[in-house]
């Protein structure tokens, strides 16, 4: 620009000298008028060959800083500044379309990325949380990505979220949580800017692995309970005859053998309870209002404290907690919920049972539950009881999954209450 208008004031100055000498006619002003036509021709010639390259070149670092990649440089009349300009406008072009394609990818992979079912959590240089998707989110139990975002992995408020910061870089670990949830959790790196940034990849497992185990468990539990039935059918026949034989002779020997045939038939029982749940009806779901629900239930519910000295204390939601349920099925579930928060307190303390617009919580002020425990007391016959068959809570977690309800159950460490709860 300055060029320009160097040049612009010199023709200016040579244009007013030019008409000067035609009106003043001094003497010789044929030499005046000839050396100044010169000059003004000179000075053109300059301009188209040296200024306007010049200006173009300049112009065209301008497009550059502003990233103004869509416009192009026009022909100057120069043949050697116009194949720097071709080039120039060639290399613009290429530049555009690079960046069309570029940010076509960069949209597809968002898109990609949100639409997954794997959860994605990228760290920045820093290793804070700067960009996720809707499926990591809600692996992790939060509302919304601004409960993560900015943070790093262990400030984040989440068990999950906590056991990704603890792997290395390259390693993948299986992790399951108190809610019975199963993740196959992978931490990697890709190259940015010449720095290696950190990402995790978590992939849900529960659907897979719950299946294969429960394939496992039910094919077991079928062998073993025809077996042992037709057994136990065999003796218990020959004992109740036996018995009978010698009631009228020999009551120590049919005392004896009455014990056995009774301690045959417990057998049996046992097994049958353990055959009984691997074969939980088809669900018959009906709306319900889970208040509605828990009223109805309430009288038994305070039964099972009541020997033990355990309160039980209802907390329900002003608005109603509209689900569907199996009723059946959901009483025994909520039976065996409160069942273990009372043996749990073992003697004189207190069950809540309270509610909100989406979820059910049962919470008691027993012994607790310790992490180490909370990763299996859903799995297939875990039981912390000296007596305990693992049969309530592997009953719980088959018909809460059946209903594709999302469940909890730890011990919350501020305060020390356990606290189970139901999300429907």
């Amino acid at each position: 620009m300055k060029f320009k208008i160097v040049f612009y004031i010199l023709a200016g100055v040579l244009i007013a000298m030019l008409l000067f000498t035609l009106v003043m006619r001094p003497p010789v002003m044929w030499a005046y008028v000839t050396g100044e036509l010169l000059a003004l021709v000179i000075t053109l010639v300059m301009y188209f060959a040296l200024v306007r390259p010049v200006s173009s070149i300049l112009l065209g670092m301008d497009l550059i800083k502003g990233h103004d990649f869509g416009s192009r440089l026009a022909k100057v009349g120069q043949l050697d500044a116009e194949k720097l300009i071709d080039l120039f406008n060639t290399m613009m072009t290429n530049i555009k379309n690079e960046r069309v394609y570029r940010q076509e990818q960069n949209y597809f992979m968002e898109q990609l990325i949100d639409a997954s079912p794997i959860g994605i959590i990228m760290l920045d240089l820093e290793g804070k949380v700067s960009q996720t998707n809707q499926a990591a989110v809600k692996m992790l139990g939060l509302g919304s990505y601004d409960e993560m975002k900015y943070r790093a992995p262990e400030a984040i408020d989440s068990p999950l979220a906590r056991s990704l910061s603890q792997l290395a870089d390259g390693e993948s670990r299986t992790v399951r949580l108190a809610d019975t949830i199963i993740y196959r959790c992978s931490s990697l790196s890709f190259i940015d800017t010449g720095l290696p940034r950190r990402f995790y990849l978590i992939e849900s497992l529960t659907d897979e692995v719950m299946e294969a185990e429960k394939q496992a468990y039910e094919k077991v539990i079928r062998m073993i309970a025809h077996e042992v039935n037709n057994t136990v059918t065999g003796v218990s026949s020959l004992l109740e005859a036996a018995a009978a034989v010698f009631e009228a002779t020999d009551e120590e020997l049919f005392e004896a053998l009455s014990s056995c045939r009774e301690r045959i038939e417990g057998l049996s029982a046992f097994i049958t309870s353990y055959a009984n749940l691997v074969k939980i009806p088809p669900l018959q779901l009906e709306a319900v209002d889970i208040n509605e629900q828990l009223m109805l239930n309430m009288p038994f519910l305070e039964s099972i404290g009541a020997p033990r000295g355990v309160k039980l204390t209802a907390h329900l939601s002003d608005k109603p907690v509209p689900a569907a349920i199996d009723r059946v099925l959901m009483e025994q579930v909520i039976v065996n919920v409160v069942k273990n928060a009372v043996e749990s307190i073992g003697h004189d303390g207190e069950v809540i049972i309270s509610t909100t617009p989406t979820a059910l919580t049962v919470t008691d002020n027993g012994a607790g539950i310790s992490p180490e425990v909370a990763s299996h007391i859903f799995s297939p016959f875990y039981s912390t009881k000296p007596d305990g068959q693992g049969l309530g809570l592997m009953f719980v977690n088959e018909v809460l999954r059946r209903h594709g309800f999302r469940f909890s159950l730890a011990t919350d460490p501020a305060d020390g209450l356990t606290r189970f709860t139901i999300r429907f």
